[in-house]
This record gives C-alpha cells, structure tokens and sequence, in this order.
C-alpha cells in the first residue's frame, strides 16, 4: 500500500492558509448573496479548521447582521450603526451599502409592524421612514412619509420627501418640494441643497446666492421666485406648489407664476404691474427679471 508523503511543515502552513482563504471567500460570498446557509457551513468549518483566526469574531457578527437581535428598536439601531456597518465597510469595501440596506430594511419593517400608529411615531433616526431612507427604498420612504397627515407642514418629513427624490435624481419631480423647503425652513433646504450630488441644483442656489447677496440664510426664501424668473420653463412643474399667500416671498412667488402664466396666453410678457409688484417685494426680484 502506497502512503501519502508528510507535507513539510512550511507547506502544511501554506496548504491550510489556502483552505482558510477559500473558506473565507465562500463566507464573505454567501453573506454578500443574503446566502445564510452557505455562509453559516463555511464558517463552521472555518472554526473547526483554524479555531484561533482573528477574522472569526469579526465574520460571526457579520452572521448576526442577517437577522434582528432580540432586543429593542433602538438597540437594534446603535448595534447596526456602531458595530455591524464599520465591519461591513471593512470587508465588503463598495458592497457595504448594498448589503446594510437589508439591515436597515428589517429594521423599518420592524418598526411598521409595532402596534403604535405610523403617525404616532417620534420624527427621528428610528422612524421606518428615516430607516428607509438609509436602506435606499425610496419608494417605501415616500410610501410612508404620505401617510403622515400633514407631512409637508412639517421641516422632517419634508426633508425626508425631498431627498428621496433627489437621491433617485428626480429633480422635475423635487422642485415644488426644494421651494416649500426653502419657505419652511432655509437652513434644512440649504443643507439639503449642499449635500445634493445634482450639479444644476447646486449650481443655480450658487448664482442666486451671488445675484442677491443675503444677509443671512433666511434669505433662500426668496430662492424659489428668483428659480421661477430664471427658469421659467419650471412653470409646469410647480404649478402645485403649496406657498405661503401672506408671506412676502410666496406673494413673490404668485407674482411670478402669474406674469408667467400671462405670459404663455400671448400677453405682454412684462407688464407694468409685474414690474411694481417684483419691485416692492424684492429690487433683486426685478433685476432677476430684466436680466433674463
């Protein structure tokens, strides 16, 4: 009977550090794949295999990561944010978001499923909205949101709207939104604006900052007036707009839509009485005009 050569001891090492490296990619490749059971064999013989790997603990979390603890909501929360979504960045690199988006998803669906109404719910990271938002389901965020009486009387909820649209780039559809914003809370609608990847929105709060100086971020209420006069192609899209009739800045806004609409039905595109009415509310509204 032929027996099998010993490995020598420097190969033995080699021969098992490639065993664990299969093993690890077959591991790291299930839980990439929502694949439980693969990822829970290949770590099973990992343990029995190189018990004392430094990459066990980190991998046995990751496991964790495809189901909620027994825990409450917020634990739940603090553990994905502060343990499973560091060691996700570690291992899966750009498939970090991907993969946390089913945590977070589990934990919105966990929230919606509480006996306490959706609209009862504290407005904050906890919110299934908020965790929606985090997951990168939009839909199910909107779909949520809606459901909120009164969601766009109210500076979080029309915050979250506005940027599930434009995390999806769905700017035609975000402009009403951008301008209620703007009116309700100047700051948020800033902030929003700044952390938008869409250049031609970033660009055009840029030029109105530069064309009417504020003298304080209280000043983007006059943004959406000013938008309306540079692009008046918006007209369409805003017509809904829910604007503040009693404020100087959503009569601006009227005036505007109004000399617009006029505008369209072959009347004088710049009357007088635009004119006076832009003028009064705000100088810069009028230079807005006669510029374009």
């Amino acid at each position: 009977m032929n027996y099998l050569k010993p490995l020598p001891h420097q190969q033995l090492d080699l021969f098992i550090d490639t065993q664990s490296s299969q093993l690890l990619n077959r591991i790291l490749d299930g839980l990439l794949a929502y694949n439980t059971d693969a990822a829970s064999l290949a770590l099973r013989q990992l343990k029995v295999m190189s018990p004392e790997d430094p990459v066990l603990p980190d991998l046995q979390i990751l496991m964790e990561g495809l189901e909620l603890r027994d825990v409450d909501l917020r634990e739940n929360f603090i553990h994905g944010q502060s343990v499973i979504q560091p060691l996700a960045d570690r291992w899966f690199k750009h498939d970090s978001m991907r993969w946390m988006a089913s945590y977070w998803k589990l934990l919105a669906s966990h929230s919606l499923s509480s006996l306490v109404s959706v609209a009862d719910l504290p407005l904050n990271e906890l919110h299934p909205a908020s965790l929606f938002l985090r997951a990168g389901a939009y839909q199910s965020a909107r779909d949520t949101i809606a459901a909120l009486p009164g969601w766009w009387q109210q500076r979080v909820t029309l915050d979250w709207m506005l940027s599930s649209l434009l995390q999806e780039r769905s700017l035609d559809t975000a402009w009403s939104l951008v301008f209620e914003l703007a009116w309700l809370c100047p700051e948020t609608c800033i902030s929003r604006i700044e952390s938008s990847s869409i250049t031609r929105l970033k660009d055009a709060h840029n030029d109105f900052e530069m064309q009417l100086p504020a003298e304080s971020e209280q000043d983007t209420v006059w943004f959406p007036a000013w938008m309306l006069l540079r692009e008046p192609a918006l007209l369409p899209l805003v017509k809904t707009t829910r604007y503040p009739p009693q404020a100087s800045w959503g009569q601006a806004f009227e005036t505007t839509m109004n000399m617009l609409t006029d505008s369209i039905k072959g009347k004088n595109s710049t009357p007088d009485q635009y004119r006076r009415q832009l003028q009064s509310l705000h100088p810069g509204l009028l230079q807005a005009l006669l510029g374009n």
